[in-house]
């Protein structure tokens, strides 16, 4: 009997060891996949956020660079029609509507504004060397704006203006000196050429738009 039990016994065992071990061994290889599939899933939702973050970085810095692109477009093209606008008038050229040039001045002075605040929003998005670049671009185009709004000052207090009485007034004589004094035909004559000049900043902005860094 002994002897069966024992045989019985040595037979059982390494059976159960097994059975055991490979209980053990399943259950490890479970916690190893369920954390691994944890890992994966934390990964898989971390992936999923740093992706939506780059989108919206993505997408926040194109809107910036593409409406600095058009104040910098609209900046140009109104300073250059308010030059030339004021240096006829200064000259007694005949306008007969003006108030296109009146809503031209109020979206420049509209704009400015605008554009200070883009500029720095857009710090965030260029490299230094290259918002160097563009602040030195911004600086070189406040010079004629200066002079639009002191003569634009003037202008505005020329009594008849819808009829050649205004060439009678005091006003215009002040007005028609201080065109003369700013030199409205050069200032005209530079920023035509100056407005020719955006190639690099385009470029500049448009490189930035298609860049992947953050």
């Amino acid at each position: 009997m002994q002897i069966w039990m024992a045989t019985l016994l040595t037979a059982l065992i390494p059976s159960l060891v097994t059975v055991v071990s490979s209980y053990i061994i399943n259950r490890k290889n479970n916690e190893l996949k369920s954390e691994l599939n944890n890992q994966e899933a934390r990964f898989k939702n971390e992936l999923e956020k740093q992706k939506k973050i780059a989108e919206i970085y993505y997408e926040e810095r194109a809107k910036v660079l593409q409406e600095v692109y058009i104040l910098f477009v609209n900046r140009q093209n109104n300073v250059v029609a308010l030059l030339k606008f004021l240096g006829q008038f200064a000259e007694r050229g005949n306008w007969p509507n003006r108030q296109v040039f009146h809503d031209t001045y109020a979206e420049l002075i509209k704009d400015e504004v605008r554009l200070v605040k883009v500029l720095l929003y857009a710090s965030l998005y260029l490299k230094d060397d290259d918002f160097k670049i563009i602040k030195d671009f911004h600086h070189t185009w406040n010079d004629p704006v200066g002079h639009i709004v002191d003569l634009y000052v003037l202008y505005e207090k020329i009594p008849n203006k819808d009829s050649d009485l205004y060439l009678l007034s005091d006003e215009f004589d002040n007005f028609s000196k201080e065109a003369t004094k700013h030199n409205i035909r050069a200032l005209f004559t530079k920023y035509s050429k100056e407005s020719k000049n955006f190639e690099q900043i385009k470029n500049i902005l448009r490189n930035a738009i298609a860049s992947e860094e953050m």
